[in-house]
């Protein structure tokens, strides 16, 4: 085993600093997802709940932090000219090598898909080797630019959410015009949010606010109107309120604000 020779704090370093263990808790997202499509009435079985989706969870999990090492990896010549990165990067500051690194992903890639084929067969498989993928053509050839980057990092959530579906081969719901239009405020919100972090830790892409929140009030006027037509008011509703947060986004002082609030 990679770890069995390390230490207690140097695991400690591992799993929390490099693996990014707390992160597991975006796996909400796909209950969250379950939760959505069974409130949607699109799922075809109800007892969705079971020891094997659970083992897919882990299995989902255990890969995912493979992709947080192989995007410092990555990242790794460009993070060691920044010095506030030394204190949050354990690759950076040299208290895990690159080896231990290379070994420990490829050990949660492997132990990730065995779990993933074990629960769902080649659909678990599939998504797993999706979701490893899409991160490395993001970590490589999204997060090059700008836009790209907050809105290729925040599809990943969108992702999470239609695994449910995803795993019962009836992906084709998500194209139902609500059902659709959910997710798509869901992944322009989460992006929404990146740039808020972004705006507020460095105040050079503050440049940026007035396009992302035509683009977010634009697409949010559409499905609006969409939802209209279908009659969900109550879709509509959410849609005015996102459109509300679009029209305060661009006053940085103001999430600034709500961001010391919650510090204290």
């Amino acid at each position: 085993m990679v770890l069995s020779h390390l230490n207690k704090e140097k695991l400690n370093l591992i799993l929390f600093k490099l693996s990014r263990l707390p992160r597991s808790v975006y796996l909400l997202e796909i209950l969250g997802g379950l939760l959505f499509f069974s409130f949607a009435k699109v799922l075809q079985h109800t007892n969705f709940i079971n020891l094997r989706f659970l083992l897919f969870l882990v299995g989902f999990q255990v890969a995912y932090f493979s992709v947080y090492i192989i995007n410092d990896i990555i990242d790794l010549p460009n993070d060691k000219k920044n010095e506030k990165y030394k204190k949050i990067k354990p690759l950076v500051s040299g208290e895990v090598s690159t080896t231990i690194a290379y070994k420990l992903a490829f050990t949660y890639i492997l132990t990730g898909i065995i779990l993933a084929f074990i629960s769902e067969k080649f659909i678990g498989l599939n998504i797993v080797l999706f979701a490893l993928l899409y991160n490395l053509f993001y970590t490589v050839i999204l997060k090059k630019t700008y836009f790209t980057k907050i809105l290729g990092n925040s599809f990943i959530h969108v992702f999470r959410v239609i695994i449910p579906v995803l795993l019962q081969k009836n992906c084709w719901v998500i194209f139902n015009i609500n059902i659709f239009g959910v997710l798509l405020l869901y992944w322009l919100l989460g992006a929404m949010f990146s740039h808020i972090k972004h705006m507020i830790i460095y105040p050079k892409y503050n440049r940026y606010t007035p396009l992302i929140r035509g683009l977010f009030i634009s697409v949010a006027v559409l499905i609006g109107e969409l939802q209209f037509y279908t009659h969900d008011y109550f879709l509509l509703f959410i849609t005015c309120l996102l459109m509300i947060i679009g029209v305060l986004f661009s006053y940085a002082n103001l999430w600034k604000k709500i961001v010391n609030f919650i510090k204290i």
